[in-house]
């Protein structure tokens, strides 16, 4: 992006108000302020330039009140520090595009940091009529920021034993399995094929005719008389008092790890379950995010949230559903890999990292892909494609093995030592029936094509 920020005193030529606004340097509000990087719209009328609209803003966001005895300065509290033409995005000719960063004086919150009111502040500026697009692209916090009860994972990766490998999983499907024996049978089938974890569905928390603590109970103790260290995930998602309630029976049962949807509760409700349940691990999903980080002009970005649910206690966050990768619209890779393992203050704060979560219609070819772009770590639930092959009798074993040994082979040896195991002895070997559902040549594409 050739793009230039600009940091000057402005001289105002858009009639009013009549006094210049300071845009300050970085480095003298980032020890002070929460820092918001925002990719903005203004009607044409409203502005001709970003750097003249950003003027104005301030001057909105100071109230209009210019001073006689000197020029009206950035106010301390809630102040725009930056702006830069925006050379990527197309917009609008009509409109002016731009990215601002908006700096709102720690000072100004309860102490400590509470996400709500973070999350409030940084999307302030969608309320107002000349800004026609909106995107919340980061949020980076000062030194020493009392985030409080934010204190990130409690495990992160670890908390599946992944010993140097990928952790294949799959998810209960149908999601709302009512037949206990039904229930029993897939939990068999997972064990036979070798599987590191098993996890509920986004939405399947329990029913009418099989309840959560019903469904739980049938899960952890097939697992329990097959001998299996398979972890089980189950969906506790719910109002707090609910969630705690199905914590307890699911630690009961010697759960070690939850879901939840951070979208829905909200961050608060994931940080009260990651301090009340210290020994489970939390596996944040954002079932309905779409309507936050997909409008197509305004909205949050999905890395802004993951790095939230980060920071509330969340030890993998989900990234790419029904056969996604790591990276969602306008995120790529990097900015979610910063999200779930980056620092979290300007000074450094390290917090434990996330795993991302790919999940749905997951095969061969969107691990392989994954691996190709994502260098974090990441966990892999099949969905359909796991179940699908169950129902049509193929041998689950030789899948499972097969998906990992392609996933291996590209892991150590990258695209070449990939086609070397495509084309070896072993995988003409496999039937037909498993040789298809590996999809190989959709493999080599995707990494040839990344």
């Amino acid at each position: 992006m050739s793009a230039q920020s600009r940091r000057v005193n402005i001289p105002p030529d858009y009639g009013k108000p009549h006094f210049p606004v300071v845009l300050r340097e970085l480095s003298d509000v980032a020890s002070t302020h929460v820092l918001y990087k925002i990719r903005v719209s203004f009607e044409k009328g409203f502005c001709g330039s970003i750097i003249e609209g950003a003027a104005r803003l301030q001057g909105e966001l100071d109230g209009f009140i210019p001073r006689t005895d000197g020029p009206v300065v950035t106010a301390e509290q809630i102040a725009v520090v930056e702006c830069e033409e925006d050379r990527v995005s197309e917009g609008d000719p009509e409109e002016v595009r731009g990215i601002l960063t908006l700096g709102v004086a720690v000072a100004s919150f309860p102490e400590p940091l509470e996400i709500p009111l973070l999350i409030a502040a940084g999307t302030y500026l969608s309320t107002y009529a000349y800004i026609t697009y909106f995107e919340l692209l980061n949020i980076s916090f000062p030194p020493d920021s009392q985030i409080g009860r934010f204190r990130g994972p409690k495990f992160g990766p670890e908390f599946l034993d992944q010993q140097s490998r990928l952790p294949l999983g799959a998810i209960l499907k149908p999601r709302f399995i009512e037949d206990r024996q039904y229930l029993r049978s897939w939990v068999d089938s997972a064990v036979a094929a070798k599987l590191d974890y098993i996890s509920d569905d986004e939405l399947t928390v329990g029913t009418t005719s099989l309840n959560f603590g019903n469904r739980v109970l049938e899960v952890t103790k097939r697992l329990r008389d097959c001998g299996s260290q398979i972890t089980y995930i189950p969906n506790v998602t719910g109002s707090v008092d609910q969630v705690i309630k199905r914590c307890e029976v699911a630690s009961d049962e010697g759960v070690k790890a939850v879901l939840l949807n951070v979208h829905a509760m909200g961050y608060d409700a994931v940080a009260t379950v990651s301090e009340s349940y210290p020994q489970l691990a939390l596996v944040a999903c954002a079932l309905g995010v779409g309507t936050v980080c997909r409008e197509s002009r305004f909205g949050i970005s999905l890395s802004v949230i993951a790095r939230l649910a980060r920071m509330a206690g969340a030890d993998a966050f989900y990234t790419g559903v029904f056969g996604g990768v790591v990276s969602s619209g306008r995120d790529t890779p990097a900015t979610l890999h910063r999200a779930l393992c980056g620092t979290v203050t300007s000074d450094g704060l390290r917090l434990k990292q996330s795993s991302a979560v790919i999940a749905g219609g997951v095969g061969l070819p969107e691990l392989v892909r994954t691996k190709h772009i994502y260098s974090g770590s990441f966990i892999a639930p099949f969905g359909h494609p796991f179940s699908q092959a169950r129902s049509e009798g193929v041998d689950l074993v030789k899948y499972v093995s097969a998906v990992r040994s392609g996933f291996n082979s590209y892991a150590t040896g990258g695209e070449k030592s990939f086609r070397a195991w495509a084309e070896s002895s072993s995988v003409r070997r496999y039937p037909k029936a498993i040789r298809d559902r590996l999809r190989i040549q959709e493999a080599i594409s995707e990494i040839s094509e990344a």
